[in-house]
């Protein structure tokens, strides 16, 4: 789930974001069951939220915290006090932002950036932790944040990353952004595309990953090992709808609209 859900709905419950407020409303009725705040003289926005195994994460600009689905119940907290050791002796998540997540009933995954020190670089991060308990169970630094041309900023907080059930897709350095796949285990590299170009997004559909680069090609390669499939050129962009992927070519400034199932996408 990418950043920007702010409604997910479980069984008889809606759980709704406006603003740095998340509600949990009776789907039925509207009725309000809880609200969490932020509570603090620092406006946090909620920047996304996910549902799994009757647990809500909730992510805000500066922290992600874990409660119970069914009445707020605070179980952990990840925030810019957590030591993150892959940085480097006491280092801790200053200025924490999250790029992407995915759970599973077990184990919570992110992409995370932040500034280790108050005067050092932002660095970014992949790590697992448990969902019950928010313990950290790995993490592994982005090789994406050596490359200048892959920097961090606060416009561009992170490169293209996506975490599914498959593993976790990103570019990487050091030439032109290539892409690397990681194992959800423990975050080692699984193979790693050299020369692939810069991508501005990843998606991940159907065993395959989707990448449109900025010269307006859509490359497609495999998840098992990084094959290149196919390529196709003037791509404008492309949408997936129902397991059908949408693509938008652009031909001497004239706009035509393909449409490829899931089959044929291989």
């Amino acid at each position: 789930m990418k950043i920007g859900a702010s409604l997910v709905l479980i069984q008889e419950t809606l759980y709704a974001a406006n603003q740095d407020v998340v509600f949990a409303l009776d789907a039925a009725t509207g009725k309000i069951r809880w609200k969490d705040q932020s509570n603090t003289q620092t406006y946090y926005p909620v920047k996304n939220m996910l549902v799994e195994n009757n647990i809500i994460v909730i992510i805000r600009d500066g922290f992600v915290k874990g409660v119970q689905a069914s009445d707020d119940h605070q179980l952990w907290t990840i925030d810019q006090t957590t030591p993150l050791s892959s940085f480097g002796g006491d280092a801790v998540l200053h200025e924490l932002h999250v790029c992407n997540v995915f759970a599973t009933a077990t184990i919570l995954y992110m992409c995370l950036t932040s500034t280790p020190g108050a005067s050092s670089n932002q660095q970014a991060s992949f790590a697992a932790y448990a969902l019950p308990t928010g313990k950290l169970l790995w993490n592994v630094q982005d090789a994406a944040a050596k490359d200048p041309a892959l920097s961090f900023t606060f416009q561009n907080p992170f490169a293209p990353t996506a975490i599914t059930k498959d593993g976790i897709f990103a570019l990487t350095e050091p030439d032109n952004g290539d892409l690397e796949a990681r194992s959800l285990q423990d975050g080692h590299t699984l193979w790693t595309k050299l020369g692939t170009g810069s991508y501005p997004g990843i998606t991940v559909e159907d065993g395959r990953i989707y990448t449109e680069t900025d010269n307006g090609e859509l490359d497609v390669f495999t998840i098992k090992d990084g094959a290149r499939l196919w390529t196709l050129s003037a791509i404008s962009g492309t949408y997936w709808l129902n397991q059908t992927l949408y693509i938008e070519k652009n031909y001497d400034g004239k706009l035509d609209l393909q449409r490829r199932s899931s089959s044929e996408a291989r």
